[in-house]
């Protein structure tokens, strides 16, 4: 009888031992599929929110630099339209050229009126070297092409590299 409770409590502690032995990896593999399940969760989660807010700041921004663009072209058709149709002289039309100055100073318009003569007038206080031949610049190029005065098109600027 002896023998029958030994051999009872070494079964009930191999069975337990066997069950610890099986039940510890099958519960970390679980906590570790939960915990990778919930990252994987988490970071889709989050790309997607931040895609959705940059997509929102783009269109916010794109809105106010269209609205701040139109503004210059209206302002730029507005003073081209003026020196379509009124005659005035260099110091008027320097004059006019210099009200665009005062036009919104984050994207103002930068006006380039050149004459055959190879006189100018910049509205950005650009002054020319001596040698500055406004008659073998593209804007000048592009001008002649019309009756009347028109907005250029943008490119990039000979001398300093930057987007006109």
């Amino acid at each position: 009888m002896a023998s029958n409770i030994a051999k009872s409590k070494k079964t009930k502690k191999s069975v337990s031992g066997t069950l610890l032995l099986v039940m510890i990896p099958v519960i970390a593999l679980s906590i570790i599929a939960i915990i990778i399940f919930s990252t994987m969760q988490s970071r889709s989660g989050m790309r997607d929110l931040a895609m959705s807010d940059l997509h929102d700041v783009t269109e916010s921004n794109a809105r106010d630099l269209g609205i701040k663009v139109g503004d210059i072209v209206d302002k730029s058709n507005q003073i081209a339209e003026t020196l379509n149709t009124v005659p005035m002289s260099s110091a008027q039309i320097k004059e006019l050229v210099d009200e665009a100055k005062n036009f919104d100073q984050s994207m103002k318009p930068v006006l380039y009126i050149g004459w055959s003569d190879k006189s100018t007038v910049f509205s950005n206080d650009y002054v020319p070297d001596a040698d500055f031949d406004a008659t073998q610049r593209g804007w000048y190029k592009d001008g002649l092409k019309y009756d009347t005065l028109k907005p250029g098109e943008p490119y990039v600027d000979k001398t300093s590299g930057s987007l006109c």
